[in-house]
């Protein structure tokens, strides 16, 4: 392979290998620990080869490992990590970058984030800043956000950065975008790149509350900052998408009266939140936020 990477033969009996492994792992639903390991170790040989017709090979073996892979094995998540940061890299060296490669190695750099949390970091932060933001964040930004649990596990900081940088920033452009990132000939569905990216959001508000368990102190602030993000940003969450979007009603959800009005001082006390915008974003009446028993 690495004396003839551009070998079309070599290429497609890879990819009909790769989809043959995902088939038998799918079957049995896991994969021993060292077929595992051997699987992940050709993936990112593959994906180091830097040829487009290795990468997808490379792709499939890799989702099936993120599906049913046991990556709380350290040798395995080593492997799996280097291979999805490389992945992802790969994609994003292309102009414009590869949709469906990207969005996969997205998932892959954030449920192996463990395996080396500063690489993983430096990569994913890019999604949070423009020009990429601007131009990709309705086809990253939800696969970043469905992903955070394994974030705040391994770097609770940059989970509140994401937090602070999905709800503190918006999407408003309503050009049309297939649903799914690309058109079905069947079914052709359709959105729009606002509706795209609040699906970040919701992903993000759905966890909210594994995160405040994963680690109070930055689940509290990631709240804080979502509630400032979302003030600054208002118009988010109209009618049309009044079911998905991390409306008041989500703190409600993951929080018990006194955690909300603790929530709610925290706002005002560090962030400088007036008292009746965290009362109202953490769904607290201003005379309970008040009393003094």
């Amino acid at each position: 392979m690495a004396a003839t990477p551009d070998d079309a033969t070599l290429a497609s009996l890879l990819n009909r290998l790769s989809r043959f492994v995902a088939m038998e792992i799918e079957a049995a639903r896991s994969v021993t620990p060292e077929r595992a390991i051997a699987w992940a170790t050709l993936s990112e040989r593959l994906t180091r080869a830097n040829r487009f017709p290795l990468i997808d090979p490379a792709r499939v073996l890799m989702q099936a490992l993120f599906q049913h892979g046991d990556l709380t094995e350290a040798a395995l998540l080593d492997i799996f990590g280097r291979a999805a940061r490389a992945m992802l890299g790969f994609a994003w060296s292309h102009s414009p970058p590869l949709q469906a490669t990207s969005v996969s190695a997205i998932r892959f750099v954030e449920k192996s984030f463990a395996a080396d949390a500063t690489a993983s970091r430096a990569l994913l932060d890019r999604i949070l800043r423009d020009p990429h933001f601007s131009q990709y964040a309705d086809r990253e930004a939800p696969w970043l956000s469905e992903q955070i649990l394994p974030i705040t596990a391994a770097d609770p900081a940059f989970a509140v950065e994401v937090y602070r940088c999905i709800y503190g920033q918006m999407i408003t452009d309503t050009a049309t975008s297939a649903l799914g990132g690309a058109r079905s000939r069947i079914m052709p569905l359709s959105s729009d790149r606002r509706q795209d990216y609040e699906d970040s959001r919701w992903h993000l508000g759905q966890s909210l509350g594994r995160v405040l368990e994963i680690s109070p102190e930055h689940g509290t602030r990631a709240v804080i900052d979502a509630v400032i993000g979302r003030a600054a940003t208002k118009g988010y969450g109209g009618s049309q998408h009044a079911g998905r979007s991390a409306s008041r009603g989500s703190w409600k959800k993951v929080t018990r009266p006194a955690q909300r009005r603790e929530l709610a001082e925290k706002a005002v006390a560090t962030k400088g939140v007036s008292i009746a915008l965290a009362c109202r974003a953490f769904g607290v009446s201003e005379t309970c936020f008040r009393y003094s028993p």
